[in-house]
C-alpha cells in the first residue's frame, strides 16, 4: 500500500454540501502534539474537544471531501511514525509541511453560529419583553376606562 497522499479534489453541487466532511489538524499548544480527525465541523470538533483537554488547542488547518473516512486512514498511515497514542501525533517536520501545504483554515462557521444562536436568543427575550410590556399597557388601560366610568357613574349619585 503507498504512503503517497494527494489533496483530495472535490467538487461542490447544491446536493453534495451535505456530504462533506473534514479531516482536520488540532494542535495541543503547550504540548505541540497533532490530532488528526475527522468531523462536520473542525470547529465544532475543537471546542468539545477543549472541554476534555488540560492544554489549550488549536485549528492547524482542515481538508474538505466526501470520502473523509478513507482519506483520514491515510493520513494515519502515512504519518504512522509519529503516532504517539491514537490519534495523536508528534509535530514531525513532514506531517507539519504537509498541513502547510495542503491544509486549508478552518471556516469559524462555530463562533458565529453561537453568536447568532446568542443574537436570536436575545432577539427572543427581547420580543417576549415587548409583547409583556404592551400586554401590561393594555391592561392599565383598559383599568384606567374601568375607573374612569366608575367614578363618573360614582358622581352622578
Amino acid at each position: 500500500m503507498s504512503t503517497e497522499l494527494s489533496t483530495p479534489q472535490v467538487t461542490l453541487g447544491p446536493d453534495r454540501r451535505a456530504d462533506m466532511r473534514e479531516v482536520y489538524f488540532i494542535r495541543a499548544k503547550t504540548l505541540g502534539l497533532i490530532k488528526i480527525g475527522i468531523a462536520n465541523r473542525a470547529a465544532d470538533r475543537l471546542q468539545s474537544l477543549q472541554t476534555m483537554s488540560p492544554d489549550a488547542l488549536e485549528i492547524l488547518g482542515v481538508l474538505q471531501c466526501s470520502k473523509i473516512g478513507i482519506v483520514e486512514q491515510q493520513m494515519h498511515q502515512r504519518f504512522k511514525h509519529l503516532r504517539l497514542h491514537g490519534e495523536w501525533f508528534q509535530p514531525g517536520e513532514d506531517l507539519l509541511a504537509f498541513i502547510a501545504e495542503k491544509a486549508q483554515p478552518a471556516k469559524s462557521k462555530t463562533r458565529l453560529s453561537l453568536l447568532d444562536r446568542r443574537l436570536k436568543a436575545q432577539e427572543r427575550r427581547l420580543k417576549a419583553k415587548i409583547r409583556m410590556e404592551r400586554r401590561i399597557a393594555e391592561s392599565q388601560a383598559r383599568w384606567a376606562k374601568s375607573d374612569a366610568r366608575l367614578e363618573r357613574t360614582n358622581h352622578h349619585d
